[in-house]
């Protein structure tokens, strides 16, 4: 399996994880990666990685040629911090990145980013308000 494949696995299972030990119902999706009391979360985790010589952050692909786009309630960014040895979550409402292919979080450090994507940051709450 590449890198890019497990890493993306492994965050999809600290999703499930992370609700199973809050006694969520955890089920599996038919348009996303996951269902969470009826809400479909697609999951996309980074790791630290470096791009045009001088930047440093977390980069996820929404879009990719040969797959489909998005089309869960939720997207859940995971910025897997190794240095820290912590996994960020980002919680965004489908809508707020509509006709975006990638998202960027250009911070080293994933708590202390501040920029367009900083208030979802932590944002479980968009997932209980979907789930009423």
């Amino acid at each position: 399996m590449a890198r890019h494949n497990e890493t993306g696995a492994f965050g999809e299972q600290l999703v499930r994880e992370m609700f199973q030990e809050a006694g969520l119902p955890v089920t599996e999706s038919a348009i996303a990666d996951v269902c969470i009391a009826g809400v479909d979360l697609e999951v996309k985790t980074a790791r630290l990685s470096q791009w045009y010589r001088d930047y440093r952050g977390y980069q996820f692909s929404l879009e990719r040629e040969g797959h489909s786009s998005l089309t869960a309630d939720v997207l859940v960014l995971v910025a897997l911090d190794e240095v820290a040895g912590q996994a960020v979550f980002f919680v965004i409402p489908a809508a707020a990145v509509e006709g975006q292919r990638k998202l960027t979080v250009p911070s080293p450090d994933p708590l202390a980013y501040g920029g367009k994507w900083a208030e979802w940051r932590g944002r479980w709450d968009v997932i209980a308000e979907m789930a009423g």
